[in-house]
């Protein structure tokens, strides 16, 4: 590869990371000229036109690059995303399970791609976990949730999501201890507080709920939902 190029695509994917998009799509065009059999340029290309809504030609240079590099895992990762963007959730998840594949197939399991790519296929993942919850395929759901955790335990948000299905469910104590697990790595973050008070409210236990809206409030004084279901509680009270 000439040096021009290089020049080129290392440009381009400056101007990706700040956000010129436009730019950095003619960048990378211009970069293709010169070497259009480069599966890294239509990688790169595709996610340029997935970030401007160009789903379809985005598409179209996501499968160049994976005819050019079948083992290209970015490339099946940016796929994916762009498939659940627009609904094909199906067609998502074969690409996952091939990412899957291929990471396994080089023997180092996720540690192959990097946080950011996890991170994306986990949230992909909470993407289509929310999408069955609104469906209430909540066992789908659930299988969601659990993948994205595998590639990011450390995303609590995506913990919590799995929570307040279990609630869905009517496997309240699972709840429980799912709020319970984050509340012993971050006592401080509210969503689990909140659905842990709630969880207990519909165990049938306002005492236990009370208390933990009330911590709650010690962390967020203003918070409006903590403090409506305290309310809740008080009202049931009188």
């Amino acid at each position: 590869m000439r040096g021009e190029t290089r020049q080129l695509i290392e440009r381009g994917k400056e101007l990706l990371n700040e956000g010129k998009i436009h730019e950095a799509l003619y960048t990378f065009t211009k970069a293709l000229e010169e070497n259009p059999e480069y599966p890294d340029l239509h990688n790169f290309i595709g996610a340029s036109l997935s970030l401007l809504g160009r789903y379809q030609e985005a598409m179209d240079h996501f499968y160049k690059a994976i005819d050019l590099n079948p083992s290209y895992i970015e490339a099946h990762v940016n796929l994916a995303l762009v498939y659940n963007t627009i609904g094909k959730i199906d067609d998502a998840q074969r690409e996952f399970e091939k990412v899957e594949i291929l990471e396994k197939s080089r023997g180092s399991g996720d540690k192959e791609i990097g946080f950011s790519a996890k991170a994306k296929i986990a949230n992909a993942h909470r993407d289509i976990g929310k999408l069955y919850e609104e469906l209430g395929k909540y066992e789908e759901a659930i299988q969601e949730y659990e993948k994205a955790l595998k590639l990011a335990p450390e995303f609590l948000d995506i913990k919590t999501a799995m929570g307040k299905v279990y609630i869905e469910m009517g496997d309240v104590d699972k709840a429980i201890g799912i709020f319970n697990e984050i509340l012993e790595k971050e006592k401080k973050y509210i969503p689990a507080i909140l659905n842990l008070g709630i969880a207990y409210y519909k165990k049938g236990l306002p005492d236990k709920a009370r208390k933990v809206f009330e911590s709650g409030l010690e962390f967020e004084p203003t918070n409006q939902k903590l403090r409506m279901y305290l309310g809740v509680i008080e009202k049931g009270e009188k």
